[in-house]
């Protein structure tokens, strides 16, 4: 009696490992044959065994998240293409001219703008990549960092019929690193001169953050920030601020808001 307990226990456990087996291989089969995470939730959803079901929709949070690293990869490669782009060429008009011309004040002056919009890029790009925690007590003076702002793109502004006005508080700083601060204000200040129409351009900075306001371009788009908007956006997340944007046929708002 005994040996044929064994033997049918024996028997038992082969064909209950067999089973096992064949649908796990069906399960491996399944995560590399599936065309994206969804339709391996919804095989997890009608599997019976609850452990499968739980490796299938690791797999497919894992897959989302891979795909999401991706898609954050990608936006970033595309802003250094923007960013980089741009500068660059002015770099290499501004050289051009100083190699005629070196007392030309004008070419010095692009130079510089082309230098800043790298370093700010450059900054932006190791704040974005970067998977350590923000500083705590960071903190950055708001007036001359404005003031910065201004002066660097005030010949660029004339250029296109507009007028830059700032208002600050005195002594008024934002709980934000400086080049963090300047990367995300000079990419909203940029987009406005740049797509935005001939008049005043405003920058009023609180305690609550900043609000830069400016006509709109009769021919404009829909948008006009595009690709610098969702990296600000990020950029800012990671400090606990939010970036938003509002705009009426007349005019385009700009809100960097700091966490409450």
């Amino acid at each position: 009696m005994a040996i044929a307990l064994a033997l049918l226990a024996w028997v038992l456990s082969r064909w209950l490992v067999a089973r096992i087996g064949k649908r796990a291989r069906g399960l491996i089969e399944r995560i590399g044959g599936s065309p994206d995470p969804e339709s391996l939730e919804v095989f997890a959803e009608h599997e019976r065994i609850a452990e499968f079901s739980q490796l299938a929709l690791w797999a497919a949070d894992s897959w989302r998240a891979r795909l999401r690293a991706l898609a954050i990869e990608r936006e970033t490669l595309a802003f250094l293409g923007h960013e980089l782009r741009t500068p660059l060429q002015s770099a290499r008009t501004s050289l051009a001219l100083l190699q005629d011309d070196r007392d030309n004040d004008e070419a010095w002056r692009r130079l510089q703008r082309a230098q800043n919009r790298l370093l700010r890029a450059s900054h932006s790009v190791l704040w974005l990549g970067s998977d350590a925690e923000p500083p705590t007590g960071a903190c950055c003076a708001v007036g001359p960092l404005l003031a910065g702002l201004v002066d660097e793109f005030t010949t660029l502004a004339h250029a296109r019929g507009q007028t830059l006005a700032v208002d600050v508080p005195e002594g008024l700083q934002w709980p934000l690193p400086e080049e963090v601060a300047e990367t995300v204000v000079a990419n909203g200040l940029l987009n406005a001169i740049q797509h935005g129409g001939p008049g005043l351009v405003s920058l009023e900075a609180t305690t609550s953050g900043l609000v830069l306001e400016n006509r709109r371009a009769p021919d404009s788009g829909p948008s006009g920030f595009g690709l610098g908007l969702l990296l600000s956006e990020r950029l800012l997340a990671r400090f606990g601020w939010a970036l938003s944007r509002a705009q009426t046929p007349e005019r385009v708002r700009l809100i960097l808001g700091s966490p409450r």
